[in-house]
């Protein structure tokens, strides 16, 4: 990872992004992006890093991403609850319900690798 000059002389880093899901099913599967920052914005980034102990500027902005990602993630769930909250009468959490749900969910897994066989 390299630190050069980007557009209008602003420093800018190569950063290395990888995705949880990507570094589970291709090692060493890496995204370079490059930003371009002010010399404001690459002084915090520094002091972040020095402060908060990350090794490097990729670290540093994957922790970041990570957090965006959570954040988006549990805004998601809250708006699916209460829109659940406000969609009339519940159903009843019960021996069958419970039954029915982990015999749907079996069937769809069942289904989905079907799929994929045949894909």
């Amino acid at each position: 990872m390299g630190e050069s000059a980007g557009a209008g002389g602003a420093p800018s880093y190569d950063l290395l992004l990888i995705d949880k899901t990507l570094s589970e099913r291709w090692e060493n599967a890496m995204a370079t992006v490059t930003i371009s920052l002010p010399e404001s914005l690459k002084k915090f980034v520094e002091d972040q890093l020095a402060d908060k102990g990350y090794g490097n500027v990729s670290e540093y902005f994957r922790s970041l991403l990570r957090e965006a990602q959570a954040k988006e993630r549990d805004a998601r769930l809250e708006t699916l609850l209460l829109e659940g909250l406000a969609s009339g009468e519940g159903v009843p959490l019960s021996k069958e319900f419970w039954a029915r749900l982990r015999n749907d969910a079996v069937a769809s897994a069942k289904a989905r690798a079907i799929q994929k066989k045949k894909a």
